[in-house]
């Protein structure tokens, strides 16, 4: 009746007239918000609900529901409803104008791994994504300020409602469940990856992570299968865990077993041999650490060929910083080739065993100048760690030059503030 602007065919049970006689409007001249909605669903004229609130509280008593006597805060039960949207129209239309823009930002992500798109085609992206029909569409009667197209998406992804404690898990976690809500796509495939009947190594570069696989893998593939290492436990616990993922026999028709291995937390002599397949979860932020990882697994005592996989979100930190990587590659392969050193034989150079001649201004001259290539180098580190983190956010491309949609012309206080952005987000990276 509201969304037909059909009031006479509604009543508030206040003032007993129709919703938003209160109002001194005439129902066909009602063009703005008349009605308030308390969370256990009950309709009311904004005035009454407000003089039935102001009521209650000068009479210092509880604050309930005029109907069901069911208690409510003011501040976050309370809920204006505003007949005049047409939500279903407003969001078709959206969405309309997002798939075309589509193609345009497919062409984009394809050549520059998502760093010419601005905000505008992202959104854009994001809503041309079809709704998921086989969750609840309702919006959230507490957080009402998040959008009802984004709670279908959280529900549909998670498995999960929105407001679930931390300890909560998805019923599609249980063995005998094949949904795969609640589930990314890599442990998707990391599932679908995992050896049957054979020892297996999963690496990941936090401890967040390493104890969200535990809990995934043992749900599904059962307790005695998975082990961890991480940063913080001590040597007979990491030992422990070690010799019983070893030990542990393997069953010809079930994947694993499984060590989920945090990096940082493998000591450099920890064998792996048990084991020929390695999977990493995300890339790691330095070659180097991804190497000491397949040492593991690939050294003195492997009698099978090792196998390593990657896993990677495309079009992401993870994607741009393997492009950052292979750059980096090709830049010092390139310097190595322009800066091939020839070495040649001076006999004036031992004609004394030192220079009587040197005095103290030019050796400190040269320490100066030595001095001054140093601090040369530390400065180009440091211009390149900015770039490179710069880069991982997308806010440049690889040579360096601002994303579409961003100023060139920035002040100083805009750079400013952009730095320390720059600065708090790459101990995120790091």
């Amino acid at each position: 009746s509201l969304k037909r602007e059909q009031f006479g065919e509604t009543m508030c049970t206040i003032c007993l007239g129709h919703l938003g006689a209160n109002s001194d409007v005439h129902s066909e001249d009602i063009k703005e918000p008349v009605v308030s909605m308390i969370a256990c669903g009950h309709f009311f004229c904004i005035r009454c609900l407000d003089e039935h609130i102001h009521s209650e509280i000068s009479k210092n008593r509880p604050l309930m529901c005029p109907i069901c006597r069911g208690k409510f805060n003011k501040k976050s039960d309370v809920l204006l409803i505003d007949h005049t949207l047409n939500d279903d129209e407003e969001n078709k239309r959206r969405h309309h104008e997002a798939k075309a823009k589509v193609l345009e930002a497919s062409n984009m992500l394809a050549s520059s791994e998502g760093v010419a798109l601005d905000g505008e085609l992202w959104n854009a992206l994001y809503l041309s994504i079809p709704l998921p029909t086989h969750v609840n569409h309702e919006p959230h009667h507490l957080h009402t300020a998040l959008p009802r197209d984004f709670l279908v998406h959280i529900r549909a992804a998670t498995g999960m409602e929105v407001g679930c404690r931390r300890a909560d898990k998805p019923i599609s976690w249980s063995e005998q469940i094949s949904t795969n809500a609640g589930l990314s796509s890599k442990i998707q495939q990391l599932l679908h990856d995992l050896p049957i009947g054979e020892h297996a190594v999963v690496f990941s570069t936090t401890k967040d992570n390493v104890l969200h696989l535990e809990n995934v893998l043992k749900a599904k593939l059962g307790d005695k299968e998975v082990f961890t290492l991480y940063t913080g436990q001590d040597a007979n616990t990491t030992e422990k865990a070690v010799s019983s993922w070893s030990c542990t026999k393997a069953n010809a028709s079930r994947r694993g077993p499984t060590l989920i291995v945090q990096a940082g937390a493998a000591a450099s002599g920890l064998t792996l041999t048990r084991a020929s397949k390695l999977f990493i979860m995300e890339p790691f932020s330095r070659q180097e650490e991804e190497q000491q990882a397949y040492a593991r697994l690939h050294r003195y005592g492997q009698k099978k060929d090792v196998h390593v996989k990657i896993y990677y979100a495309p079009v992401s930190v993870e994607s741009r910083l393997l492009v950052w990587r292979r750059r980096s590659a090709e830049k010092m392969s390139s310097e190595s080739n322009d800066n091939d050193v020839q070495f040649t034989y001076d006999n004036k150079l031992f004609e004394n065993d030192f220079v009587e001649d040197a005095d103290e201004e030019s050796l400190q001259s040269a320490d100066a100048d030595e001095e001054g290539n140093i601090v040369g180098k530390e400065a180009d580190d440091t211009a390149e760690d900015n770039l490179r983190t710069q880069f991982l956010l997308g806010l440049v491309d690889e040579e360096g030059a601002r994303v579409a949609g961003m100023s060139h012309n920035d002040n100083a206080e805009q750079q400013q503030r952009q730095q320390q952005q720059i600065t708090a987000r790459r101990f995120i990276l790091e």
